[in-house]
């Protein structure tokens, strides 16, 4: 009996996985195109949509999570690891890496690892390459700080990378207890002498001080999407520096979104990067309480709060980056590019030679503000 060749939907969804994204008009390789938000294929430039996905995106019990489970992203994937800084990322299977996104070293090989807990959603790419680099040419343009010859001198490093950053957001109800101390201010006179033309003299003056008193009471609130990334080589002030992201434009994880792109992996996890989401959490309940308390007092002294967290809940996410640095005068100087919004945030050289222009023009400034002074008889009406 001859073999049956007719696949299923099913069969063939697996088959295109496995071989990449191919274009359905000549077979080439498509990669998502953040400009028409489709599948574009390389060679013929032939766009595809990306189906719409059933569902919802769900948020999941944080207490039933099992972090071996999910690891499947829905393609095929792999792990590769750079190994000058130890950054991983995960690729579709036919993504060549030929630099690693992080430090720009070629010392990238794969490895056996599995990617993780499946993403449940993600922000596309909203900002392609070319509009990337124009937003930091405005940047380096503005950079007032930095030598003039930055903005005609730099060079562009060879990996100008988009990475999906991982992140995690939860949910929680929280009930806090909070007791200590808080304070009113009151004044007392105080006397004091003072010489005048050699003889002393009496006067007197206002000493503020506090009268504490008790405070305590309970502080019940609810947290939404309290959002930690979870990625180990990224520059966390300048990550922080181009949020926010509107998360109102996450989408149902998609495979062909990574399509010509990489994600990192994230390195801690749902239930360690949980602690470092507390952490955000009890500073804003600290906050709200300090509101509350200075409600009806002055000043707010030590205050104890013990705080228990129900419902808590979790998804994955990722989020669009761009990653790149630049080389000026043998030095590389790092930046990031959200890549929803187009902000820009990096590192730049500064000018020796306009710091001390700034630091001379603000000493004459000094020098002439004394010398008015001086001549003015120290600010004396001269009649």
């Amino acid at each position: 009996m001859s073999e049956d060749k007719t696949r299923s939907p099913e069969d063939e969804k697996k088959v295109q996985e496995s071989e990449g994204f191919k274009c359905p008009s000549c077979g080439g390789t498509a990669v998502f195109d953040p400009e028409s938000q489709m599948l574009k294929c390389e060679y013929c430039n032939s766009e595809h949509p990306i189906e719409a996905l059933g569902g919802t995106i769900e948020e999941k019990d944080f207490f039933s999570v099992d972090e071996s489970a999910s690891q499947d992203w829905g393609g095929q994937t792999r792990v590769v690891r750079c190994n000058n800084c130890g950054g991983e990322t995960i690729l579709e299977f036919n993504e060549i890496s030929t630099r690693c996104a992080f430090c720009g070293s070629p010392q990238v090989v794969d490895t056996d690892e599995l990617p993780g807990i499946k993403p449940e959603s993600v922000i596309p790419f909203k900002i392609d390459k070319k509009r990337a680099k124009d937003f930091f040419k405005t940047w380096v343009s503005k950079r007032f700080w930095a030598p003039r010859a930055l903005k005609r001198d730099y060079q562009m490093d060879k990996t100008f990378k988009g990475v999906y950053i991982p992140y995690w957001t939860y949910d929680t109800q929280t009930y806090s207890d909070y007791n200590g101390q808080a304070g009113n201010y009151y004044y007392v006179t105080q006397r004091y002498t003072v010489m005048v033309d050699g003889r002393p003299q009496m006067r007197t003056r206002q000493v503020q001080k506090i009268r504490w008193f008790p405070v305590a009471g309970n502080y019940n609130k609810f947290f939404d999407d309290v959002l930690v990334n979870d990625s180990g080589k990224i520059d966390q002030p300048m990550i922080a520096a181009i949020q926010p992201f509107n998360l109102k434009e996450l989408t149902l994880y998609n495979p062909k979104y990574l399509a010509g792109f990489a994600a990192e992996k994230y390195q801690n996890g749902v239930k360690k990067i949980w602690e470092r989401a507390k952490d955000l959490i009890r500073q804003r309940i600290r906050n709200d309480i300090n509101v509350i308390i200075l409600r009806s007092a002055d000043v707010v002294g030590t205050i104890n709060i013990n705080t228990s967290y129900n419902d808590v809940t979790y998804k994955h996410m990722l989020l669009p980056v761009w990653i790149s640095a630049y080389m000026f005068r043998g030095k590389l100087y790092n930046f990031y590019i959200n890549g929803q919004t187009g902000e820009v945030q990096g590192k730049s050289p500064i000018s020796v030679f306009k710091v001390i222009v700034a630091i001379l023009i603000g000493a004459a400034v000094l020098a002439l503000i004394a010398l008015w002074i001086s001549s003015n008889g120290g600010g004396g009406y001269v009649g």
